[in-house]
């Protein structure tokens, strides 16, 4: 039942990004100013972000500290 679930959060399991970095969003085309406007965060060397080219990946701690 959807309206009965709780959002818990593990401080002990927290992470920190060791870099935000920011891009123009995917797959928006011909949209004006918005087509390269900066909307898309991500954590830098995080390598299920999706376009990420792999020389950019962080295959340690996949950009977390």
């Amino acid at each position: 039942n959807i309206g009965n679930c709780e959002l818990y959060i593990h401080e002990a399991d927290k992470k920190t990004p060791l870099e935000i970095a920011e891009s123009p969003r995917i797959g928006i085309p011909n949209k004006g100013i918005w087509t390269s406007a900066l909307l898309r965060y991500y954590v830098k060397g995080n390598p299920f972000v999706s376009g990420l080219p792999k020389k950019e990946w962080d295959n340690r701690n996949y950009g977390w500290s």
